[in-house]
């Protein structure tokens, strides 16, 4: 077999392979009252001592008795709060726990989306990556052939080398449950009722419960995959991807298997961080102020270049129904054959034709009031020749704008003029 061959690398002469185990350290417990505490207390009492000799054998009187006393109290009661007693950093720790009295994992959550689908659920992560939890369930190695050994590590061989060439990512997580979530446990109580006989049915209700009671009581090692990837594409091919790969494991002591929806996945965070309630909407929320707090967007959308050549400019009413928009696509509520863009932001720009700016135009002066040489002729109809036009443009204040034309006759009816 091929696992024998790479096993024998790594074993002695005879046959012993050596596996590393954890071995506990030693460990030391910081007691509260210190060496360097103590030694301030003794300086402390040493302190009051000396201050109450100098006191009693002086001549100062009440006065120094006060004045010492009160400089000695000072002290000692600022070192014996800020040093002795840690005030701060047990105030700052009364503060934390304040904030946090409700346990929540919300922190440690960098999911942004869970997509349900009829096999399993999706994760986006707020990396831009997906993944997909896979729950596989153990089977016994007892009444198995020796050879199924090497056709265990085989099928695990197997799925490793698939899930690695499809190149995806993965987790491994033995996670500790209780085996009451055992699904062969309902099975037993099926037992029960087998027989006809009452006295039989007594005694397997019996045995069933005694079973059932020390298997609650117990915990089992799971077997749980996160796998993931950060090619977007294949958000509708990983589910297909890594259940081929699994069939490849089921050929070794493995009996089935099964895809986390989104309560399983927030079933699992529950019980791994021992709390009753937990809502993942807030916990993606938390996520998206964290990250946009510490985040620079990449870019902002100031306008739109239409296929047919417009240039639109945006503004912020327009930038919301674009961002609207964009998040029915990605949801999925809106469907892209539906989608009107142009019609939803468009919005006509009013601009001259013949390239005058009306604004500037306000600013300068006009050195005549013939209608002749102080208007502006406007297109006319398509197909027709338009008259020829000479436009001097001068930006300057108290500027003049010379726009020379042929002279207007009421028999051209292509042509329309505004007064300035």
């Amino acid at each position: 077999m091929a696992n024998t061959k790479r096993r024998e690398n790594y074993t002695d002469r005879n046959g012993n392979m050596l596996i590393p185990i954890n071995v506990e350290g030693g460990n030391y417990n910081e007691h509260f009252i210190t060496t360097p505490k103590l030694v301030c207390i003794a300086c402390i009492l040493c302190a009051l001592a000396y201050i109450i000799y100098k006191c009693s054998h002086g001549n100062g009187g009440l006065l120094s008795w006060v004045i010492w006393l009160t400089i000695w109290l000072i002290a000692s009661t600022l070192v014996t709060r800020f040093f002795i007693f840690e005030e701060k950093f047990y105030y700052r720790m009364y503060l934390d726990l304040k904030e946090h009295e409700i346990t929540t994992p919300a922190i440690f959550w960098d999911i942004a989306s869970i997509k349900d689908t009829d096999e399993g659920a999706i994760i986006t992560y707020s990396d831009a990556k997906i993944a997909i939890i896979i729950k596989v369930d153990r089977d016994t190695i007892t009444g198995k052939t020796p050879d199924f050994k090497e056709t265990h590590y085989d099928a695990i061989s197997d799925f490793y080398r698939d899930v690695i060439t499809q190149k995806y990512s993965f987790v491994q997580m033995n996670i500790m449950e209780q085996a009451g979530k055992d699904p062969r446990l309902a099975e037993l109580s099926k037992v029960v009722y087998k027989s006809d006989n009452p006295n039989i049915q007594k005694l397997m209700e019996m045995e069933v419960g005694h079973i059932k009671n020390i298997t609650h009581s117990s915990l089992y090692e799971s077997d749980y995959f996160l796998f993931y990837t950060t090619d977007l594409t294949k958000i509708d091919t990983i589910i297909m991807d890594i259940t081929e790969s699994i069939f490849k494991l089921l050929d070794g002591a493995y009996i089935g298997y099964s895809i986390l929806s989104s309560k399983d996945i927030v079933d699992l965070l529950k019980e791994e961080f021992g709390v009753t309630y937990f809502n993942y909407t807030e916990a993606s929320l938390l996520m998206y102020n964290n990250n946009a707090n510490s985040m620079v967007k990449p870019f902002d959308i100031t306008g739109i270049l239409w296929t047919d050549g417009e240039d639109q400019t945006l503004n912020n009413m327009e930038r919301n129904k674009l961002r609207n928009i964009t998040s029915g696509v990605i949801k999925e509520t809106l469907k892209t054959s539906d989608m009107a863009l142009k019609k939803s932001i468009y919005r006509k720009e009013i601009k001259n034709k013949v390239g005058v700016d009306f604004s500037s135009l306000s600013e300068t002066t006009v050195g005549t009031n013939n209608r002749g040489f102080n208007s502006i002729i406007k297109p006319g109809k398509p197909g027709k020749q338009q008259p020829q036009q000479n436009r001097q443009v001068q930006t300057k204040p108290n500027s003049t704008i010379d726009l020379q034309k042929k002279p207007y006759t009421d028999t051209d009816d292509d042509e329309e003029y505004i007064d300035l």
